[in-house]
């Protein structure tokens, strides 16, 4: 594939990523004010620098996207060349220092050693007001392009080597200290992402593949002009109704709160529990666990209900319960009666 249809290509993979992201911010990543989710922004190609910018309450993610065909291996060296040169740009322009991450996303695998390296010795430093002196300039173990360099050294050819002109040094520790890498997302990812949220929303799950055509053609065109999307619109813009992630969102959200409350009230501590691993998590309609009396069972299922709110999944803890028709009366009340529905028909009929 040459030319414009890799050009093509390219942009379809970044629109992609970026239909990914509206997933991911509209069913993990909402944050609550007053119990309603607060509105982020997607902006695609972006003024600046980077391919797509998120904006979150707190921070923002900047992100690179490049495209390899047959997902080739990427070298120090190409990323450094090919990569963080736009990335740099968008430091310049970052008005929230120190709470912006930079991405590089690609469908390639990244073996970069050496740089990955240098990335988590600045992690470990943080930040600093002399970058260079900070680094170690006495053992040359990076090699680069066929040279043995220290870290400072190796820094040093990184910012001389991307030709930004009036680049500094603190501008690329910031960037370096904040950069991740992203890599093996294919385009079957980012699109079992986007699926994932659709299939929450839409009222038959075979019109997931029409609304995520849909939605890769809205967001084409935003990308045009470098307006700023917010997930709701996208939805909404075809033909999604957003308040049913909204309600699903507030659902998840208060059952998680309600969780914690319980890990509170019986004083379970993620960190004391000796427990090496969780219990298994069944897919199945409903597990029991047994046991005499003294054994851990209270503590088996905090830790896995700790486990299941520290992934995002739904999750609430019933005490004094001592039959399916107490269990469903529950179940409806906090599902229902607590989203504000007056209903009590039974979960299942």
């Amino acid at each position: 594939m040459h030319g414009g249809r890799w050009a093509i290509a390219g942009f379809l993979y970044q629109t992609l990523g970026s239909l990914g992201h509206v997933g991911q911010i509209a069913v993990s990543d909402a944050r609550f004010v007053d119990d309603r989710v607060k509105s982020l922004q997607l902006t695609l190609e972006p003024e600046g620098g980077g391919d797509a910018r998120v904006e979150y309450f707190d921070k923002r993610i900047v992100e690179q996207y490049k495209l390899r065909e047959s997902g080739r291996t990427w070298s120090a060296s190409e990323i450094i060349d090919e990569v963080l040169t736009d990335l740099l740009r968008a430091t310049a322009s970052d008005v929230q220092s120190g709470t912006t991450a930079y991405r590089f996303v690609t469908n390639g695998r990244v073996a970069a050693e050496p740089f990955r390296e240098l990335l988590e010795a600045i992690a470990k430093i943080g930040p600093t007001p002399n970058p260079l002196s900070a680094l170690d300039d006495r053992e040359a173990r990076y090699r680069y392009k066929k040279r043995r360099l220290t870290a400072q050294a190796f820094f040093q050819q990184i910012l001389e080597g991307l030709g930004v002109v009036d680049a500094t040094a603190e501008q690329l520790w910031g960037l370096l200290s904040h950069f991740e890498i992203h890599d093996q997302r294919t385009e079957e990812y980012f699109v079992g992402l986007a699926d994932d949220l659709l299939a929450l929303v839409v009222d038959h799950r075979e019109d997931v593949p029409s609304k995520r055509d849909a939605l890769i053609g809205r967001l084409f065109r935003r990308a045009r002009t470098g307006e700023a999307i917010s997930p709701a619109k996208a939805l909404s813009d075809v033909g999604i109704n957003p308040q049913r992630l909204e309600q699903r969102n507030q659902t998840l959200h208060r059952l998680q709160t309600q969780t914690r409350r319980a890990l509170t009230r019986h004083d379970y501590i993620r960190a004391l529990d000796a427990r090496n691993s969780a219990p298994p998590q069944s897919e199945s309609f409903m597990t029991v666990l047994t046991g005499e009396s003294g054994q851990g069972k209270t503590w088996q299922l905090l830790r896995l209900a700790h486990e299941y709110i520290s992934q995002g999944k739904p999750c609430v803890v019933f005490e004094r319960i001592s039959s399916l028709e107490q269990l469903e009366r529950a179940l409806v009340g906090v599902l229902w009666h607590e989203s504000g529905y007056d209903s009590s028909r039974p979960l299942v009929n």
